[in-house]
Protein backbone atom coordinates (compact mmCIF):
# COMPACT_ATOMS: atom_id res chain seq x y z
CA UNK A 1 0.00 0.00 0.00
CA UNK A 2 1.15 3.55 -0.62
CA UNK A 3 3.19 5.00 2.21
CA UNK A 4 2.63 8.75 2.39
CA UNK A 5 5.50 9.28 4.81
CA UNK A 6 7.97 7.55 2.49
CA UNK A 7 6.71 9.62 -0.45
CA UNK A 8 7.19 12.89 1.41
CA UNK A 9 10.70 11.93 2.47
CA UNK A 10 11.65 11.11 -1.09
CA UNK A 11 10.14 14.37 -2.34
CA UNK A 12 12.10 16.31 0.28
CA UNK A 13 15.28 14.58 -0.84
CA UNK A 14 14.69 15.89 -4.34
CA UNK A 15 14.84 19.58 -3.38
CA UNK A 16 17.89 21.03 -5.13
CA UNK A 17 19.94 23.88 -3.69
CA UNK A 18 21.22 26.43 -6.20
CA UNK A 19 24.78 27.39 -7.09
CA UNK A 20 26.83 24.72 -5.34
CA UNK A 21 27.37 21.01 -5.37
CA UNK A 22 25.54 19.36 -2.49
CA UNK A 23 25.56 15.90 -1.11
CA UNK A 24 22.31 14.79 0.43
CA UNK A 25 22.74 11.97 2.82
CA UNK A 26 19.74 9.99 3.89
CA UNK A 27 19.71 10.05 7.64
CA UNK A 28 18.42 6.98 9.41
CA UNK A 29 14.66 7.02 9.09
CA UNK A 30 13.51 8.90 12.14
CA UNK A 31 10.02 7.50 11.76
CA UNK A 32 11.38 4.00 12.24
CA UNK A 33 12.29 4.88 15.80
CA UNK A 34 9.08 6.77 16.50
CA UNK A 35 6.46 5.16 18.71
CA UNK A 36 3.39 4.06 16.81
CA UNK A 37 1.26 5.85 19.41
CA UNK A 38 2.89 8.52 21.55
CA UNK A 39 -0.22 9.70 23.37
CA UNK A 40 -1.85 8.28 26.48
CA UNK A 41 -3.35 4.83 26.13
CA UNK A 42 -6.93 4.39 27.26
CA UNK A 43 -8.95 1.37 28.32
CA UNK A 44 -12.57 0.58 27.53
CA UNK A 45 -13.91 -0.49 30.93
CA UNK A 46 -16.04 -3.24 29.41
CA UNK A 47 -12.81 -5.26 29.56
CA UNK A 48 -12.93 -5.24 33.37
CA UNK A 49 -16.71 -5.09 33.75
CA UNK A 50 -17.05 -7.98 36.19
CA UNK A 51 -14.26 -6.74 38.46
CA UNK A 52 -15.63 -3.21 38.24
CA UNK A 53 -19.03 -4.35 39.45
CA UNK A 54 -17.52 -6.10 42.48
CA UNK A 55 -14.93 -3.52 43.54
CA UNK A 56 -14.83 -0.38 41.38
CA UNK A 57 -12.08 1.48 43.23
CA UNK A 58 -9.67 -1.46 43.38
CA UNK A 59 -10.33 -2.22 39.71
CA UNK A 60 -9.65 1.35 38.60
CA UNK A 61 -6.45 1.40 40.63
CA UNK A 62 -5.37 -1.81 38.89
CA UNK A 63 -6.10 -0.22 35.51
CA UNK A 64 -3.94 2.78 36.42
CA UNK A 65 -1.18 0.52 37.76
CA UNK A 66 -1.08 -1.22 34.37
CA UNK A 67 -0.16 2.11 32.79
CA UNK A 68 -3.48 3.40 31.50
CA UNK A 69 -4.35 7.05 31.97
CA UNK A 70 -7.72 7.36 30.24
CA UNK A 71 -10.89 5.29 30.29
CA UNK A 72 -14.12 4.95 28.40
CA UNK A 73 -17.22 3.44 29.97
CA UNK A 74 -20.99 3.41 30.29
CA UNK A 75 -21.74 6.62 32.16
CA UNK A 76 -25.43 5.72 32.42
CA UNK A 77 -24.91 2.85 34.86
CA UNK A 78 -21.96 3.95 37.00
CA UNK A 79 -22.42 4.45 40.76
CA UNK A 80 -22.71 7.97 42.16
CA UNK A 81 -19.25 7.69 43.71
CA UNK A 82 -17.62 6.82 40.36
CA UNK A 83 -16.08 10.28 39.73
CA UNK A 84 -14.45 10.09 43.15
CA UNK A 85 -13.10 6.60 42.37
CA UNK A 86 -11.57 7.99 39.19
CA UNK A 87 -9.87 10.80 41.11
CA UNK A 88 -8.50 8.39 43.70
CA UNK A 89 -7.10 6.12 40.99
CA UNK A 90 -5.59 8.95 38.95
CA UNK A 91 -7.62 8.07 35.86
CA UNK A 92 -9.59 10.40 33.62
CA UNK A 93 -12.77 9.35 31.86
CA UNK A 94 -13.11 11.18 28.57
CA UNK A 95 -15.67 9.08 26.68
CA UNK A 96 -18.85 7.15 27.27
CA UNK A 97 -20.21 4.33 25.11
CA UNK A 98 -23.94 3.65 25.41
CA UNK A 99 -26.50 1.73 23.41
CA UNK A 100 -28.66 3.84 21.14
CA UNK A 101 -32.09 4.47 22.66
CA UNK A 102 -34.96 3.32 20.49
CA UNK A 103 -36.17 4.89 18.31
CA UNK A 104 -33.63 7.63 19.04
CA UNK A 105 -35.72 10.75 19.46
CA UNK A 106 -34.28 14.03 20.69
CA UNK A 107 -36.19 13.54 23.95
CA UNK A 108 -34.37 10.22 24.45
CA UNK A 109 -30.94 11.54 23.57
CA UNK A 110 -31.12 14.65 25.71
CA UNK A 111 -30.89 13.16 29.24
CA UNK A 112 -28.06 10.84 28.20
CA UNK A 113 -26.03 13.60 26.61
CA UNK A 114 -26.69 15.98 29.50
CA UNK A 115 -25.48 13.37 31.99
CA UNK A 116 -22.30 12.87 29.99
CA UNK A 117 -21.80 16.64 29.92
CA UNK A 118 -22.13 16.83 33.71
CA UNK A 119 -19.20 14.41 33.91
CA UNK A 120 -17.17 16.73 31.64
CA UNK A 121 -16.66 14.10 28.95
CA UNK A 122 -15.21 14.90 25.54
CA UNK A 123 -16.94 12.15 23.56
CA UNK A 124 -20.40 10.65 23.52
CA UNK A 125 -20.38 7.35 21.64
CA UNK A 126 -23.31 5.15 20.70
CA UNK A 127 -23.85 1.84 18.93
CA UNK A 128 -26.62 -0.11 17.23
CA UNK A 129 -26.36 -3.87 16.90
CA UNK A 130 -29.65 -4.36 15.08
CA UNK A 131 -30.12 -5.55 11.50
CA UNK A 132 -31.66 -2.84 9.29
CA UNK A 133 -32.25 -2.18 5.63
CA UNK A 134 -30.89 0.92 3.91
CA UNK A 135 -33.94 3.00 4.78
CA UNK A 136 -33.62 1.97 8.40
CA UNK A 137 -30.00 3.10 8.46
CA UNK A 138 -31.04 6.42 6.93
CA UNK A 139 -33.51 6.97 9.78
CA UNK A 140 -30.77 6.08 12.25
CA UNK A 141 -28.48 8.58 10.53
CA UNK A 142 -31.11 11.31 11.00
CA UNK A 143 -31.26 10.45 14.69
CA UNK A 144 -27.47 10.68 14.95
CA UNK A 145 -27.45 14.09 13.29
CA UNK A 146 -29.86 15.31 15.96
CA UNK A 147 -27.84 13.70 18.74
CA UNK A 148 -24.65 15.09 17.26
CA UNK A 149 -26.07 18.58 17.34
CA UNK A 150 -27.05 18.17 21.01
CA UNK A 151 -23.61 16.81 21.90
CA UNK A 152 -21.93 19.68 20.07
CA UNK A 153 -24.03 22.17 22.02
CA UNK A 154 -22.71 20.58 25.23
CA UNK A 155 -19.09 20.72 24.07
CA UNK A 156 -18.79 17.04 23.12
CA UNK A 157 -18.09 15.08 19.97
CA UNK A 158 -20.71 12.50 18.99
CA UNK A 159 -19.34 9.22 17.57
CA UNK A 160 -20.70 5.94 16.27
CA UNK A 161 -19.07 2.63 17.29
CA UNK A 162 -19.27 -0.23 14.80
CA UNK A 163 -19.80 -3.91 15.31
CA UNK A 164 -20.63 -6.18 12.35
CA UNK A 165 -24.30 -5.78 11.43
CA UNK A 166 -23.47 -2.43 9.80
CA UNK A 167 -21.75 -4.38 7.00
CA UNK A 168 -24.64 -6.64 6.01
CA UNK A 169 -25.33 -5.88 2.32
CA UNK A 170 -28.61 -4.05 1.85
CA UNK A 171 -29.97 -2.58 -1.37
CA UNK A 172 -26.53 -2.37 -2.94
CA UNK A 173 -24.87 -0.72 0.04
CA UNK A 174 -24.21 -1.26 3.74
CA UNK A 175 -25.41 0.44 6.88
CA UNK A 176 -21.96 1.83 7.54
CA UNK A 177 -21.75 3.42 4.10
CA UNK A 178 -25.25 4.82 4.53
CA UNK A 179 -24.30 6.43 7.83
CA UNK A 180 -21.15 7.99 6.43
CA UNK A 181 -23.12 9.42 3.51
CA UNK A 182 -26.12 10.65 5.46
CA UNK A 183 -24.57 12.04 8.64
CA UNK A 184 -23.11 15.52 8.93
CA UNK A 185 -19.30 15.20 9.11
CA UNK A 186 -19.24 18.18 11.47
CA UNK A 187 -21.66 16.55 13.90
CA UNK A 188 -21.12 12.79 13.63
CA UNK A 189 -17.73 11.08 13.85
CA UNK A 190 -16.78 7.43 14.19
CA UNK A 191 -15.10 5.27 16.79
CA UNK A 192 -13.70 2.39 14.78
CA UNK A 193 -13.51 -0.97 16.49
CA UNK A 194 -10.66 -2.50 14.50
CA UNK A 195 -11.48 -6.04 15.63
CA UNK A 196 -15.06 -5.92 14.39
CA UNK A 197 -13.95 -4.30 11.14
CA UNK A 198 -11.54 -7.19 10.60
CA UNK A 199 -14.09 -9.83 11.61
CA UNK A 200 -16.54 -8.36 9.11
CA UNK A 201 -13.89 -8.72 6.36
CA UNK A 202 -13.45 -4.98 6.08
CA UNK A 203 -10.19 -3.09 5.55
CA UNK A 204 -9.85 -0.45 8.31
CA UNK A 205 -7.36 1.60 6.31
CA UNK A 206 -9.68 1.67 3.29
CA UNK A 207 -12.39 3.16 5.52
CA UNK A 208 -9.91 5.73 6.85
CA UNK A 209 -9.34 6.77 3.25
CA UNK A 210 -13.05 6.94 2.50
CA UNK A 211 -13.70 9.29 5.40
CA UNK A 212 -10.40 10.90 6.41
CA UNK A 213 -10.48 12.80 9.66
CA UNK A 214 -13.73 11.24 10.90
CA UNK A 215 -12.15 8.68 13.25
CA UNK A 216 -11.13 10.55 16.43
CA UNK A 217 -11.40 7.33 18.46
CA UNK A 218 -10.19 3.77 17.89
CA UNK A 219 -10.94 0.58 19.79
CA UNK A 220 -7.72 -1.40 19.84
CA UNK A 221 -8.80 -5.02 20.07
CA UNK A 222 -6.97 -7.99 18.53
CA UNK A 223 -8.21 -11.17 16.86
CA UNK A 224 -6.68 -14.61 17.36
CA UNK A 225 -4.53 -15.72 14.45
CA UNK A 226 -6.32 -19.02 13.97
CA UNK A 227 -9.75 -17.39 13.75
CA UNK A 228 -10.70 -16.69 10.12
CA UNK A 229 -12.08 -13.28 9.26
CA UNK A 230 -15.55 -14.42 8.28
CA UNK A 231 -18.53 -12.15 8.52
CA UNK A 232 -21.27 -13.56 10.71
CA UNK A 233 -24.07 -11.31 11.95
CA UNK A 234 -25.24 -13.89 14.43
CA UNK A 235 -24.09 -14.23 18.02
CA UNK A 236 -20.96 -16.24 18.63
CA UNK A 237 -21.50 -19.91 19.46
CA UNK A 238 -21.32 -20.68 23.14
CA UNK A 239 -17.71 -20.81 24.32
CA UNK A 240 -16.34 -19.13 21.18
CA UNK A 241 -13.58 -16.66 22.03
CA UNK A 242 -11.86 -14.97 19.05
CA UNK A 243 -10.29 -12.23 21.19
CA UNK A 244 -6.68 -11.98 22.28
CA UNK A 245 -4.26 -9.47 23.75
CA UNK A 246 -3.13 -6.66 21.47
CA UNK A 247 -0.06 -7.76 19.54
CA UNK A 248 -0.75 -11.47 19.87
CA UNK A 249 -3.28 -11.64 17.06
CA UNK A 250 -3.62 -11.20 13.31
CA UNK A 251 -4.11 -7.43 13.07
CA UNK A 252 -1.25 -5.33 11.68
CA UNK A 253 -1.23 -2.60 14.31
CA UNK A 254 1.82 -0.81 12.95
CA UNK A 255 -0.03 -0.18 9.68
CA UNK A 256 -3.14 0.94 11.54
CA UNK A 257 -1.18 3.51 13.53
CA UNK A 258 0.77 4.56 10.46
CA UNK A 259 -2.59 5.82 9.13
CA UNK A 260 -3.85 7.29 12.39
CA UNK A 261 -3.13 10.85 11.27
CA UNK A 262 -5.13 10.28 8.09
CA UNK A 263 -7.96 8.91 10.21
CA UNK A 264 -7.88 11.93 12.51
CA UNK A 265 -7.38 9.73 15.57
CA UNK A 266 -7.07 11.62 18.85
CA UNK A 267 -7.51 8.85 21.42
CA UNK A 268 -7.36 5.06 21.59
CA UNK A 269 -8.95 2.54 23.94
CA UNK A 270 -7.78 -1.02 24.42
CA UNK A 271 -10.63 -3.48 24.73
CA UNK A 272 -10.80 -7.25 25.11
CA UNK A 273 -14.25 -8.75 25.45
CA UNK A 274 -12.97 -12.06 26.83
CA UNK A 275 -9.55 -12.84 28.27
CA UNK A 276 -9.71 -16.64 28.40
CA UNK A 277 -7.25 -18.19 30.86
CA UNK A 278 -5.75 -14.81 31.76
CA UNK A 279 -7.26 -12.40 34.23
CA UNK A 280 -8.35 -9.07 32.75
CA UNK A 281 -5.57 -7.41 34.76
CA UNK A 282 -2.97 -9.67 33.13
CA UNK A 283 -4.44 -9.16 29.67
CA UNK A 284 -4.56 -5.36 29.83
CA UNK A 285 -0.93 -5.23 30.98
CA UNK A 286 0.17 -7.30 27.98
CA UNK A 287 -1.76 -5.06 25.60
CA UNK A 288 -0.46 -1.88 27.18
CA UNK A 289 3.17 -3.02 27.08
CA UNK A 290 2.88 -4.02 23.43
CA UNK A 291 1.41 -0.67 22.41
CA UNK A 292 3.88 1.36 24.43
CA UNK A 293 6.81 -0.34 22.65
CA UNK A 294 5.28 -0.58 19.17
CA UNK A 295 7.16 1.38 16.50
CA UNK A 296 6.01 2.70 13.16
CA UNK A 297 6.81 0.61 10.06
CA UNK A 298 10.45 0.79 8.97
CA UNK A 299 10.94 3.44 6.32
CA UNK A 300 13.31 2.71 3.44
CA UNK A 301 16.49 4.73 3.73
CA UNK A 302 17.40 6.96 0.82
CA UNK A 303 20.77 6.35 -0.87
CA UNK A 304 23.47 9.00 -0.82
CA UNK A 305 22.81 11.33 -3.72
CA UNK A 306 25.26 13.79 -5.28
CA UNK A 307 23.61 16.74 -6.96
CA UNK A 308 25.52 18.70 -9.58
CA UNK A 309 25.52 22.48 -9.52
CA UNK A 310 22.95 24.21 -11.66
CA UNK A 311 24.43 26.84 -13.97
CA UNK A 312 22.86 29.76 -15.64
CA UNK A 313 20.41 30.63 -12.87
Amino acid sequence: MTNRRSFLRQAAAGIIGLGATQELFASPAAAADAPAWSGPIGLELYTVRHQLARNPLATLRAVAAAGYQLVEGDIVNVPAAFPDYLRQSGLKMISTLVMQPEPGSVAQWQPLIEKAARHHLQYFVTMNVGVHDAEGWKRISDSYNQAGKLAHQHGMTFCYHNHITEFIPTQGTTGYAVMQKNTDPNLVKFEMDVFWMTYARQDPIAWFKRAPGRYPLLHIKDMKKQVPAAYNPQKFPQGFNPFTEVGRGRIDWASIFDHAKLAGTQNIFVEQDQTGSLTPEQAIRISYNYLRHLKLPQQAELPMRRIRPIHGC
